[in-house]
């Protein structure tokens, strides 16, 4: 340590916010997580009954994202959706620039089968 520098930690100067920012930086990097994307097939056995699927608009995204799951529901019992999983396409028609209410008629006349094609956050 060198004498009358004022500083503890030698003749290098750190300052809080710089340390701060350095940590933040890596921590953000190892908190990324891989994504995906791929197609989910849902089957109803009757064609009267729900998917039971609730969605919304993203927030602070664009996008029609998966707000909740009816528990004992298809959605529910096929465990292959998520919620905050991005619906990207409903039976190859692209979700891009509708509505949330324009994709849920769209899953609604797909009936007993649903093929969606979603991006998940790992």
């Amino acid at each position: 340590m060198s004498r009358g520098s004022g500083n503890p930690l030698g003749s290098e100067s750190t300052t809080p916010t710089a340390s701060k920012q350095r940590l933040h930086r890596s921590a953000s990097r190892e908190d990324r997580k891989p994504s995906w994307k791929g197609w989910i097939r849902l089957v109803k056995p009757d064609p009267g009954d729900s998917f039971g699927i609730g969605l919304s608009k993203g927030l602070s995204s664009r996008g029609i994202y998966v707000s909740a799951i009816r528990p004992g529901s298809v959605a529910d019992t096929s465990g292959l959706l998520q919620i905050y999983d991005r619906i990207l396409k409903v039976n190859e028609l692209s979700t891009r620039g509708r509505t949330c209410r324009e994709v849920v008629a769209m899953i609604r006349r797909s009936s007993p089968v649903l093929d969606l094609f979603v991006h998940r956050r790992r």
